[in-house]
């Protein structure tokens, strides 16, 4: 745990930042591919990412709307919510352990997303910004700290 804090400390400053996302839900006016996105190739386009997303926005009026990152089949991916203040909190998390693939989407709480699957790995800091219960959710303050991508065909 302490080797993950350390790294995190040493890429926040290197690391890759990103423009806002905003995820729209699958179930009202989006589909599938207008609640996902791809850190590791930084797009929603599906050409791109071959349909293999790191994470996935899940709103519907029946149930609490949550971020689940194991997209998948070989997908091993963790999400965690950190609350709102996003450094804090980041001591509590193990890179070693595969943890949760949910966490619940609320306005204002910042989201650590470990990505692991055959395609690659990535590691990703980002806060909510805006959220509207069963339709969308803009992510902001987005830190790639680092990413693999294989070449996979």
């Amino acid at each position: 745990m302490k080797k993950l804090i350390l790294a995190l400390v040493m890429v926040l400053g290197a690391a890759a930042q990103a423009e806002d996302i905003a995820l729209i839900s699958r179930y009202n006016i989006g589909n599938y591919h207008t609640a996902t996105y791809s850190f590791r190739k930084m797009t929603a386009d599906v050409n791109l990412t071959r349909n293999n997303w790191d994470v996935l926005f899940e709103a519907r009026a029946d149930f609490n709307d949550f971020f689940e990152g194991d997209t998948v089949t070989d997908d091993r991916s963790s999400i965690y919510d950190l609350g709102p203040v996003c450094k804090d909190a980041i001591s509590k998390i193990s890179a070693n352990e595969v943890g949760p693939s949910r966490a619940n989407v609320i306005e204002g709480n910042c989201y650590l997303l470990i990505v692991r699957d055959s395609d690659g790995t990535a590691t990703v800091l980002f806060k909510v910004k805006k959220h509207v219960k069963s339709l969308m959710v803009v992510l902001s303050d987005i830190i790639v700290l680092n990413k693999t991508v294989t070449n996979r065909q």
